[in-house]
């Protein structure tokens, strides 16, 4: 697929006149001839771009007097699909229009060695932890700040999750720490006393993974080597198999945690993914969303116990200036008050995208799905909300557009239509004041069987968005069981949960996409 091939069919109303269209390079017709007489009141005119209207202005005289209406059309489009990219006039309002060094995607630094630097003689670590109770799930509330501090990544040995210590616990420790302390010093930081025994760990890293760091009573070493970045993070990937889980898990939380110290910098912060994304989930998918997400929010590619960082020949044992950790009810599940509209520029901004634009007329889009959880009548779907909508319908693979075209269609929709799990966490990039309508799921358990939405708890902290769930019936639902995978849950909760598949009900969807358009209606 070439670059300026965008996989949208639209269905566009412009100076009264309706077009239905294959965007294909700069093969769509923008202009009706309704629209050319009277420019000022075309929406078609209005959705341009200020120097597209320029040259409309130039030209509307020669055609007045000539007729040549193919003059403009070709200016029109070659302007159009050469200035930014995909010949939509939607990505060309919606661009920002200043130069970037680095394309979106590429990181802005390489991964380098791991530096010796001078040091006083007498340099130790010190700490700042936020949450005090290092018992059961409490613990899953404190994140730390360290300083002057050295770790080694180490194997992983997965384990169950574990609230309650025994007096013999002893959690795996995926990262050894050595935590420098004075031969004075008579206080004990966190829990561990003065024969270095570790009484709970200090913090969690996200899942399955415990800090304990090691006490030594001397400073640090002259001849340690550094990590050249002045922050990292230290973070351990949840379940990074698609898009959602790797944006609201890893990354939003990652940053959400380096925000509540007040230390995000992109252009020096690194992250330590460990264990890193092919420890989880499906390996392939899993490290292709981090390698396609991470250049959005660092200019430092992601580390892990394989990168350069910790595989040079000084040793696996790297010292850090600044390093945070504990980030387990910091991602999208979790209340994020201003942080997550922040993220979010983070995105937009490296894409190139304008921080202020909105979409400007109503325009749904229907996300396609590929794999499990999917509509099976998308087509249907999208020409079903065409005859009863006066609006834009598109269906959009996500799979076929780069995150930069992603996002800019993102931001120029007003109502999205997705199926439940991480491709409807698009939600987080729909302008201020759009609406989503989700697909439910089916639980089926000893104690429900009925519809029940999949990530209320995550979109309901979104208040940018209003999140409408579309319910099932029984009937909606077919479920495949040779497609199942042998590690597919085992259960028929986990069945239906995960693999079956969705008929929309076309006249139960609209009512709830009719919802959507009337609460976007302000967008517009």
């Amino acid at each position: 697929m070439s670059k300026n091939h965008v996989s949208l069919q639209s269905s566009r109303h412009l100076g009264g006149l309706a077009l239905r269209e294959s965007l294909t390079g700069s093969s769509a017709t923008l202009l009706s001839s309704d629209a050319m007489t009277r420019p000022a009141s075309s929406p078609a005119y209005s959705s341009l771009s200020q120097p597209t209207r320029a040259l409309f202005r130039t030209h509307a005289a020669r055609i007045a007097t000539l007729g040549v209406a193919a003059t403009l059309l070709v200016t029109l489009i070659a302007h159009v699909g050469s200035a930014r990219g995909p010949a939509l006039p939607t990505f060309a309002r919606i661009f920002s229009s200043r130069p970037r060094s680095v394309p979106p995607g590429h990181f802005r630094r390489k991964s380098v060695p791991p530096q010796r630097r001078r040091i006083g003689d007498s340099v130790y670590s010190s700490n700042r932890c936020i949450g005090a109770a290092h018992l059961g799930p409490n613990l899953d509330a404190t994140r730390c700040h360290f300083e002057n501090v050295c770790i080694e990544l180490q194997a992983i040995n997965r384990q169950a999750q574990q609230y309650s210590y025994a007096s013999d616990w002893q959690p795996h420790q995926s990262v050894k720490m050595t935590y420098y302390r004075p031969p004075v010093a008579r206080d004990t930081p966190h829990y561990s006393n003065r024969q270095h025994d570790i009484q709970r760990p200090w913090v969690r890293l996200h899942t399955d993974a415990y800090l304990v760091p090691e006490i030594v009573y001397e400073p640090l070493p002259s001849d340690a080597v550094w990590s050249p970045a002045e922050n990292a993070i230290l973070q351990e990937a949840f379940w990074p198999e698609n898009f959602g889980h790797a944006i609201g898990d890893d990354f939003f939380s990652a940053y959400h945690l380096a925000r509540s110290f007040g230390a995000w910098d992109r252009s020096d912060m690194q992250i330590i993914m460990h264990p890193a994304c092919s420890d989880r989930g499906s390996p392939h998918r899993a490290c292709a969303n981090h390698a396609k997400i991470a250049p959005y929010v660092l200019d430092r590619p992601l580390e892990t116990a394989n990168s350069t960082l910790f595989t040079s020949e000084a040793g696996p044992r790297v010292c850090f200036r600044n390093l945070y950790t504990g980030m387990r009810e910091l991602g999208t599940s979790y209340p994020s008050k201003n942080v997550m509209p922040q993220f979010i520029q983070e995105f937009r901004k490296t894409a190139g995208l304008s921080a202020t634009s909105t979409p400007g007329r109503q325009r749904i889009t229907v996300f396609l799905k590929e794999g499990r959880r999917i509509f099976l009548n998308n087509d249907a779907l999208v020409e079903h909300l065409r005859q009863r909508f006066d609006v834009e319908v598109d269906l959009m693979d996500p799979s076929k557009l780069s995150i930069s075209e992603q996002l800019a269609y993102l931001q120029d929709t007003t109502v999205l239509v997705s199926p439940c799990g991480g491709i409807s966490y698009g939600q987080f990039f729909l302008s201020k004041g759009a609406s989503m309508v989700v697909a439910d799921y089916w639980h089926l358990d000893k104690n429900a069987n009925r519809t029940m939405p999949m990530e209320p708890f995550v979109f309901q902290h979104n208040n940018n968005v209003e999140t409408f769930y579309y319910p099932l019936e029984w009937e909606d639902l077919q479920l495949d069981r040779s497609v199942i995978p042998p590690d597919g849950g085992g259960t028929e909760f986990a069945f239906y949960r995960n693999y079956a598949n969705l008929t929309v009900n076309l006249d139960r969807m609209e009512k709830y996409v009719f919802s959507g358009v009337f609460s976007s209606r302000d967008v517009a």
